[in-house]
């Protein structure tokens, strides 16, 4: 089959990274549609399509996360970020069996990208002395995870400049899990290196590794580290409820508080490993086909190729790199091009049908971009409308945004919370009344979110009625 070009990839090495803390529904629908669009190219060129072993895992990730995001509880919060999944596979799917050319080509983009982070985040740490060296990636743990993946890179080509520049900013974010992930894949190397050579030199290695480990652990922060194991405990009962089938993928940011210990000190969109989460999320079938496709990647990367992914991976156990689209995006290029270059198929046939599919699920990638840009056209109306003091056109496009299969209660809190502030300015008890109403809806849509019970047992208590306020329903769902 007719490889793809690695410029084609260009947008999701360059552009999401840079873009990834602004992106909004438009900007993923986006890149979402392109990787359809580009997978449909693929094999429509192709016109011979082989079912491998790691196209089936690639096909069974897809088709039964799908099938947990129809089956989920919160599937209209969740869709989008299933597309996002999908695009990852897609692109996974089209690095594979990249030339030597293509390979420096993909290598070139990633480190010039890698220079345009570096830049943004010494802006942060040594300009605006910001004490979260995130760049543009959101969270430092999340540019920690691209250092552990472009920095391998970086050393391959020889670029030492880079190199040491990747470094500071690594050192820059404080990222214990990333540094953590660095010692063991290091460790690991060394390990295999062992195994191969036989010089015992490595021991000397292993044991330095070991102590910068336990030195490393010393400086953890205890409380994070408890958050953690209860993030996990979640994220496991979550998958015991529904093992198969899983609660829809990114579920764990909604479904949260309804498995949170009490004694959290504080809550999490994120299990913080991605092994748990993605289990939980997705079932057991998508995740033993998913965990296929990674080994797969892994036996027969090379040298430096693997030791980035592995550290991302280590990584991945304790933190959520992988839950960001950019990130995972770039995953999916440098883990898709060390997939076996010669596997041989279970079957041949004609290309064509799995490219039309292709092209309707970059068709339904923008159709379903609709609903989430005509959610944020009324919300963005509803904001600006409050800034000017117009309660009742803020309200009436709240109930426009309401009206839409999006956002899963958070209109109907706004509402909620807005109609409450007139009922206190005013005395109007009607508008207390719809406050309650609206919040009540709120938790319908959502139950376990704490904000909407929060607010809603305020208004009770503040209306006088303490036997509402002090239902048993609210639970530590009422918790602020």
């Amino acid at each position: 089959m007719e490889q793809m070009p690695a410029r084609y990839l260009l947008p999701f090495i360059l552009a999401a990274p840079l873009l990834q803390g602004v992106m909004d529904a438009r900007l993923l629908a986006f890149f979402h549609v392109l990787a359809a669009a580009l997978l449909s190219l693929r094999l429509w060129r192709g016109k011979e399509a082989g079912l491998t072993p790691s196209a089936a895992c690639l096909l069974a990730v897809a088709l039964f996360s799908a099938l947990a995001v129809y089956l989920s509880p919160v599937r209209h919060a969740v869709y989008h970020e299933w597309l996002a999944l999908a695009a990852g596979l897609c692109l996974f799917f089209l690095a594979k069996g990249q030339s030597v050319k293509d390979r420096a080509f993909t290598d070139a983009g990633i480190r010039a990208v890698s220079w345009a982070l570096a830049a943004v985040a010494l802006y942060q740490a040594f300009i605006l002395k910001s004490e979260d060296v995130s760049s543009t990636l959101v969270n430092p743990n999340a540019l920690a995870f691209f250092v552990l993946l472009a920095g391998p890179l970086a050393v391959a080509r020889g670029d030492f400049v880079l190199t040491a520049v990747l470094a500071l900013v690594f050192f820059l974010t404080g990222s214990l899990g990333a540094l953590l992930a660095l010692i063991a894949a290091a460790a690991f190397m060394a390990v295999i290196a062992l195994r191969r050579s036989g010089d015992r030199r490595a021991l000397v290695l292993l044991a330095v590794l070991a102590a910068a480990a336990v030195l490393t652990l010393t400086q953890s922060d205890f409380i994070s580290a408890a958050n953690r194991f209860s993030w996990w405990r979640s994220a496991a009962a979550m998958f015991a409820d529904s093992p198969v089938f899983g609660h829809g993928h990114s579920a764990f940011t909604w479904l949260y508080p309804l498995y949170g210990s009490p004694a959290a000190a504080e809550g999490s969109v994120y299990a913080h490993n991605h092994y748990l989460e993605f289990a939980a999320e997705n079932g057991l079938p998508a995740a033993l086909a998913w965990f296929s496709l990674l080994g797969m990647a892994l036996a027969g990367a090379r040298r430096l190729a693997l030791f980035g992914l592995l550290a991302a991976l280590l990584h991945s156990a304790l933190d959520f790199g992988l839950s960001l689209p950019a990130n995972f995006w770039l995953f999916c290029v440098l883990a898709g091009r060390e997939l076996p270059a010669a596997e041989k198929p279970f079957f041949r046939g004609d290309g064509r049908p799995a490219a039309v599919l292709a092209g309707l699920l970059a068709a339904a990638a923008a159709f379903s971009s609709l609903t989430p840009a005509s959610y944020e056209k009324e919300t963005g109306t509803a904001l600006a409308r409050l800034r000017e003091g117009a309660d009742q056109a803020a309200l009436q496009s709240l109930r426009r945004a309401s009206a839409l299969p999006y956002g899963r209660g958070e209109t109907e809190e706004t509402s909620g919370r807005l109609r409450y502030s007139i009922s206190r300015r005013t005395g109007s008890r009607e508008d207390l009344f719809l406050a309650a109403v609206d919040l009540e809806k709120a938790l319908l849509k959502m139950p376990s979110r704490y904000s909407s019970a929060s607010a809603l047992r305020a208004l009770y208590a503040g209306a006088g009625l303490p036997g509402l306020a002090e239902h048993e329903r609210f639970g530590r769902r009422g918790e602020p």
